[in-house]
C-alpha cells in the first residue's frame, strides 16, 4: 500500500476533541460523543478489573467524561496527545485514584456527554475476554483498543460496501477479511452463495482486505493529532503486536 501524505487526514477525531478546549466549535460535541461511544468499553473493562461492580464501572466512566469535559482537561492534553489511548488511560487512572465523584461532585447534567449505549451482554463479553488472570489491566485496555480499531474499520467497510450496493457480497465475504473472524465457508462455498466464480471471490477478497487495512489506518489516524504515515504505521504495528497476530 502506498504511503499517503499527512494532509490526507486533515481533521481527526482527536484533533476535534482537543479543539473543544478552545471553546465551542461545530462538530466538537459530536466528536466527544464519538469518543465516548468508542472508548467507553476499554475504560469500563479497566474499571471492572479494579474491582468495581458493573453498575459502578458504568457510572465512573460516564462521570470521567463529564469531568474531562466540564473541567476542560482537554486543554492539558498537549504533552500526551500523540496517542489518544495513552492520554485517556493516564487521565482515567488519575481519576480513579482520587474520589472525584465525591470531591468534585461530578454530576450528569451541564457539560455532560449523553450517549445512548447498548450495554446488553457487556458483562458476558468482559468475562469472555478477561481470559488471562496474569495479564495487566493496561494490557486488557490496549487489547480492547486494538479490537476497537478493527471493529470500527469493519463497520466503515460495511457502510462503504452498502453505499456501493454490495451489502450481500460483504456479508458473505466478511469472514475472509481478518484472521480474528471465524471462517465457516470455503471460497467455493462463497462463490456458490453469490453466484460467481471462485476466482472472482479470490480477487474480490484480496481487494476487500486491502480496503479493510486502509480503513483501519484511517481509524488509527483518528486517534492521533496531526498524523503522519510513519505514526500511523507505528500504531498499526503496535496493534498487531498487542493482538499477537502476524498481520491482516
Amino acid at each position: 500500500m502506498s504511503e499517503q501524505p499527512a494532509a490526507a487526514f486533515p481533521d481527526t477525531q482527536w484533533s476535534q476533541v482537543v479543539r473543544t478546549a478552545l471553546g465551542p466549535e461545530s462538530g466538537s460535541r459530536e466528536a466527544l460523543s464519538g469518543l465516548y461511544r468508542s472508548y467507553w468499553y476499554p475504560l469500563y473493562g479497566f474499571a471492572r478489573g479494579k474491582g468495581l461492580q458493573a453498575a459502578d464501572a458504568e457510572d465512573v466512566v460516564q462521570d470521567f467524561f463529564v469531568y474531562m469535559n466540564g473541567q476542560n482537561l482537554w486543554a492539558e492534553a498537549d504533552p500526551l496527545r500523540g496517542r489518544l489511548r495513552t492520554f485517556l488511560l493516564v487521565c482515567f487512572q488519575r481519576f480513579m485514584t482520587k474520589d472525584f465523584r465525591r470531591s468534585q461532585a461530578a454530576k450528569r447534567g451541564g457539560g455532560a456527554v449523553h450517549v445512548d449505549l447498548n450495554v446488553e451482554g457487556v458483562e458476558e463479553r468482559y468475562a469472555a475476554e478477561l481470559t488471562d488472570p496474569h495479564a495487566s489491566l493496561e494490557c486488557f485496555y490496549h487489547r480492547r483498543w486494538a479490537t476497537l480499531v478493527l471493529d470500527s474499520a469493519m463497520q466503515r467497510l460495511r457502510e462503504d460496501r452498502a453505499a456501493a450496493n454490495k451489502t450481500r457480497e460483504f456479508e458473505v465475504l466478511q469472514q475472509f477479511l481478518s484472521i480474528h473472524l471465524p471462517t465457516t465457508d470455503s471460497y467455493l462455498d462463497a462463490a456458490r452463495k453469490l453466484g460467481i466464480s471462485e476466482n472472482t471471490v479470490t480477487v474480490t477478497v484480496f481487494r476487500l482486505r486491502r480496503r479493510y487495512r486502509e480503513m483501519a489506518r484511517k481509524v488509527i489516524a483518528d486517534t492521533l493529532d496531526n498524523p503522519t504515515p510513519e505514526q500511523i504505521e507505528e500504531e498499526w504495528q503496535a496493534l498487531i503486536d498487542i493482538l499477537g497476530k502476524p498481520g491482516f
